[in-house]
């Protein structure tokens, strides 16, 4: 999704954002550095908690970096229903 809203901030500033002529595209290029860092840990800490509410380690997260089977077996472990807790 930041993906998406990036790329289209970039259509609207007419070039690349790596290309910066002036103060205004290093102020958005930055913006953007720093917006991708915040979705990401956002995005890091929701997988982690998923698996452990599927009673699985965090670790199960460096799966997803094989590339093909890795990301398919993620997708099937974020679809698994939630455990009971121990404490209801």
């Amino acid at each position: 999704m930041s993906g998406l809203i990036i790329s289209i901030i970039q259509k609207m500033m007419g070039h690349p954002i790596e290309d910066i002529y002036n103060l205004t595209d290093l102020t958005a290029n930055w913006a953007l550095y720093i917006i991708n860092i915040i979705v990401w840990i956002g995005t890091f800490t929701v997988k982690v908690r998923r698996l452990h509410d599927t009673d699985r380690s965090g670790w199960w997260l460096l799966i997803d970096l094989i590339p093909v089977i890795g990301t398919i077996w993620f997708f099937i472990l974020m679809i698994l229903p939630s455990k009971r807790s121990r404490w209801n």
